[in-house]
């Protein structure tokens, strides 16, 4: 399963659009990290590492749902570190989706949209000093939440 994700995750940072020179430069860091092959894809992989997330709306696009981490303590979207049982960066995101706050989403081909965010992390988290965070959006219907 670790070529597979290695494999994914390269794929979705290479075919990342930018629609900025944020996202431009956020492309170029990534790629650093996930290169054709290989890639730090589970935390035992070193300190710096790839986490998959869900950015979680209504079908308004108004609303948005966030999680409290504690160790954090601060409000995100709901993910975390991907596990040897994922197939993929999007049945990460959705594991953990489900796993956070009970929400079940069927996954889908190609995820509508995503998001890079590569964010260091203070010594609360550990041997983790930093996370590669895919993130992929995902609708939920709010009255089944």
């Amino acid at each position: 399963m670790t070529q597979a994700l290695e494999a994914d995750a390269h794929r979705l940072v290479s075919t990342f659009v930018p629609r900025s020179e944020r996202d431009r430069a956020a492309q170029a860091d990534f790629a650093s990290f996930f290169a054709a092959e290989g890639g730090p894809v589970h935390r035992e992989a070193g300190p710096d590492h790839l986490t998959a997330s869900c950015v979680v709306f209504d079908a308004s696009l108004q609303h948005t749902l966030l999680v409290f981490h504690r160790k954090g303590q601060f409000w995100v979207q709901p993910g975390g570190h991907v596990e040897h049982g994922d197939d993929s960066v999007v049945a990460g995101a959705l594991r953990e989706l489900r796993e956070e706050t009970g929400i079940v989403v069927e996954p889908t081909p190609a995820p509508l949209a995503y998001d890079l965010d590569h964010h260091g992390l203070s010594s609360r988290f550990g041997a983790c000093a930093s996370h590669l965070d895919i993130g992929i959006a995902v609708v939920v219907d709010r009255e089944s939440a």
